[in-house]
């Protein structure tokens, strides 16, 4: 009996939820992590303020005057530097454990659902995933920059944007309320690129467990007699923001916005159904193993699709597809 996609649906989702779950506490944890960079900066900047500010204001030409402008910007670099290898660290461990989660718990996914008992001995090969796999797979490079070049990328524009805010302060000659605002501003905003960061690389390396567990799987099922084909269907939130929609905050509530020319659109995508070894079509000659794996940033960063799996018969296969069943 073929493995449909509504009997692995509930284990898929289950797994789903489980990793979102995991992706919050890693915001969370990075949230309290870009608090700490802030209360730390405010408190080393009131230092400065009350060691050499005049009449509250503290300037570019005071600092020079004194001989301290570069030792300050400096120490700005090493109190960031001090904390940021903890958002690494949250960062890199979420994906890790999210590869490997999802890529083990897909087979015992396949091993949960009463059609698969012919297969379990089988699949135990494959549930154990190596660590160079992880590594692997989690180092995807995307447009020419693995996942470390990517974090290394993202704390530079952190130390880059928080001292250009600290450096436009001192230019201005701000007082103290007002350089810790921009302080808090800024490591505000630099927190939200972490967490989209942290959305976008979680949910990437999710979907690629999935993709690379079921093609492990098909291979298993190819050497069987069973005769099933493996695929994978692309889903989309089916809500009013999938791309190319875009959603906006008003006065008067959440309002849709229009798209632009020819903007990347996963709404089309909904229900498109390949080989579990072929590549999803996005248009415009992108193609995707799985969502958030096509290496174009639109299509990419902060997508909420998803794969979901089944083996299907060729009888199956013909009508969802279309297509004539492949011969193995």
């Amino acid at each position: 009996m073929p493995l449909s996609e509504s009997l692995l649906y509930k284990y898929e989702s289950q797994l789903r939820r489980i990793e979102e779950h995991r992706e919050k506490n890693a915001e969370k944890n990075i949230k309290r992590i870009y608090e700490a960079i802030a209360k730390d900066l405010r408190e080393f900047v009131s230092e400065y303020y009350a060691s050499y500010a005049q009449d509250d204001v503290l300037s570019y030409e005071i600092l020079y005057q004194k001989g301290r402008y570069a030792r300050f910007l400096q120490e700005v670099v090493d109190r960031i530097d001090k904390l940021e290898p903890e958002i690494f660290e949250e960062l890199t461990g979420l994906i890790d454990e999210t590869y490997r989660a999802c890529y083990e718990g897909m087979v015992k996914a396949v091993e949960k659902t009463k059609n698969a008992e012919d297969l379990k001995i089988n699949l135990s090969g494959v549930q154990s995933v190596r660590p160079e796999v992880i590594k692997e797979a989690t180092e995807n490079p995307i447009t020419g920059l693995t996942l470390s070049d990517r974090l290394e990328k993202h704390r530079a524009e952190i130390i880059y944007n928080i001292k250009q805010a600290i450096g436009l302060g001192l230019q201005n000659g701000d007082r103290f309320s007002t350089m810790a605002r921009r302080i808090s501003q800024q490591c505000g905003f630099s927190y939200g690129k972490s967490i989209t960061v942290v959305r976008t690389e979680s949910r990437r390396v999710r979907e690629r467990a999935f993709n690379d567990s079921a093609i492990a799987i098909d291979d298993v099922i190819k050497r069987g007699s069973s005769g099933l084909i493996g695929i994978k269907i692309w889903r989309t939130m089916k809500d009013e923001i999938v791309r190319p929609q875009t959603r906006y905050k008003t006065k008067n509530g959440y309002k849709r916005g229009k798209t632009r020319r020819n903007a990347p659109n996963h709404i089309k995508m909904e229900g498109q159904t390949v080989l579990t070894n072929e590549k999803f079509d996005l248009g415009g000659g992108v193609k995707a193993d799985a969502p958030l794996q096509s290496g174009v940033a639109g299509h990419d960063i902060n997508c909420r699709c998803y794969a979901s799996h089944a083996w299907v018969t060729p009888e199956e296969y013909a009508r969802l597809t279309g297509k004539d069943a492949p011969v193995n």
